[in-house]
């Protein structure tokens, strides 16, 4: 299997895990939306496209790995992941899609790699336990960042100092 389609395992309330093969190279749109008992997903290095909203509403989500190959996060790809704690954005992440993470209550740490060139508005709205980003980059470079969200008052830890985000 090289795709999975879209909304191919939507509202499969019962799906708790599922491995991904190395040869799948996109997932579709809303292809694991509603899917409230998955609980971690892998994503392998083979994964270049991942479609709008494909993990959307995965209550139990706690633990995701996001492929290297990567080079956008689309909108609400994440949203409404509730259970998720941690994110790490890889390198070749460029832009990060409208509300891909909005509504994940339980997000307390966010590391992006320095790689990201756009934030797309609403991407980390109501992410209530979210006090801090890890940036793997310096204040002048997270600055350059194309933002269209607003993060309120976060603290940004870039490598040579932390900023206030407003």
């Amino acid at each position: 299997i090289k795709s999975i389609g879209n909304s191919a395992f939507w509202y499969c309330e019962s799906l708790k895990e599922i491995t991904l093969s190395t040869k799948v190279k996109t997932i579709g749109k809303h292809a694991f939306q509603n899917c409230s008992s998955l609980q971690e997903i892998i994503l392998p290095n083979s994964v270049k496209y991942i479609g709008y909203g494909a993990f959307w509403y995965c209550f139990a989500l706690t633990s995701v790995v996001i492929s290297n190959q990567l080079k956008r996060i689309e909108n609400e790809t994440f949203g409404f992941c509730n259970s998720l704690r941690s994110i790490i954005i890889p390198n070749n992440v460029k832009s990060i899609g409208q509300t891909a993470f909005w509504g994940c209550s339980s997000l307390m740490f966010i590391s992006i790699s320095k790689g990201l060139k756009s934030i797309e508005s609403g991407v980390f709205d109501d992410c209530s336990s979210l006090e801090s980003i890890y940036y793997n980059g310096t204040d002048t470079e997270w600055t350059a960042i194309h933002k269209q969200s607003r993060f309120g008052d976060k603290v940004v830890h870039c490598i040579n100092k932390d900023i206030i985000t407003y």
